[in-house]
């Protein structure tokens, strides 16, 4: 096979020096010039187009459907049973912390209010008859007592002159038992007018004080405590947020305890994934995630927890 290919490649070499024999006088006849024998052709010219070398991160992207939970929600409920008087608020509606929803019948509650003032009131009379009359009262006994002691000294001499004339025989015996008797009762109403004075100054009276006192406070813890019933009936928003579920209409008893409506605050979501433990193997709390809902455009986050255990359900 060999020396087939050689016999072929010489009898292709022959032939085209046969063609060039031929060819050259043609262009001697028409007064072209050959170029010499030796020199060579021109290598042909290539365009090489170079481009920089990038280094990038390769990514692997993780897709999978996710359930959407707020971080932040709050039902509202009643502190009292009492028909809803009115709602401020509707399914939907946005709402402010502190801002007020509902409002339920307080009557009642507004009537011990009322009433809880009236005893506070009534207490104030107490105590300011109790403290503000000592004044008066003791200047009263002060005034009986000087009279006392008065009568006191009149009786006094009034039994010794007596006293001097029965030991001169001027007068009888009895007018000096009369006077003596006289001198004895001016000192029990001294005695007493006295023992007034303690009255008013002495325990008794602090503790009557006291008393008064006592009554007031009792009727004062018995207005905040009304007070308080009062406020229950004035519902307002715990947080900021979206009123998702509201059950009740105006009319209906709100029953102590039970939500009236929940509040949702969708500033901030968690969505949770199920993920292949392969796939969970590359994940890292911070890296960044994208929430895609229908119709809406992505919504950047970040990746905050991966639950280090597996779904034994659905292996996950």
């Amino acid at each position: 096979m060999f020396r087939d290919i050689v016999s072929l490649m010489n009898r292709r070499h022959w032939r085209v020096q046969l063609g060039i024999a031929a060819i050259l006088p043609l262009l001697m006849l028409t007064g072209c010039r050959s170029k010499a024998t030796g020199e060579a052709e021109p290598d042909p010219e290539v365009t090489v187009d170079v481009a920089p070398v990038l280094g990038t991160a390769i990514s692997q992207k993780i897709a999978s459907d996710a359930v959407i939970f707020p971080i932040q929600q709050s039902p509202v409920s009643s502190k009292i049973s009492a028909p809803i008087k009115k709602l401020y608020v509707e399914r939907g509606s946005r709402v402010h912390a502190g801002q007020l929803l509902a409002e339920l019948e307080s009557q009642d509650l507004n009537a011990a209010v009322n009433e809880a003032k009236a005893a506070r009131d009534q207490a104030d009379v107490a105590i300011q008859s109790v403290t503000a009359g000592v004044p008066h009262e003791l200047s009263k006994v002060q005034i009986d007592i000087d009279r006392a002691r008065a009568a006191v000294a009149d009786q006094q001499r009034i039994f010794d002159a007596r006293q001097a004339l029965f030991k001169q025989g001027a007068i009888a015996e009895k007018d000096v038992k009369d006077a003596a008797f006289n001198l004895e009762q001016a000192k029990n109403q001294q005695k007493a007018a006295e023992a007034r004075v303690q009255d008013f100054r002495g325990p008794a009276k602090d503790q009557e004080v006291k008393v008064a006192q006592a009554n007031r406070d009792a009727a004062v813890r018995k207005i905040e405590t009304a007070e308080v019933l009062l406020g229950y009936s004035r519902i307002t928003s715990p947080i900021d947020g979206i009123v998702t579920d509201l059950p009740v209409f105006p009319g209906e008893t709100a029953v102590s305890g039970m939500p009236i409506m929940t509040i949702m605050d969708l500033s901030r979501v968690v969505a949770r994934a199920h993920v292949s433990p392969q796939e969970a193997a590359v994940l890292r709390p911070g890296m960044s995630a994208n929430l895609i809902a229908p119709g809406a455009s992505p919504i950047a986050g970040k990746v905050m927890q991966i639950s280090p255990a597996v779904d034994a359900g659905a292996t996950t």
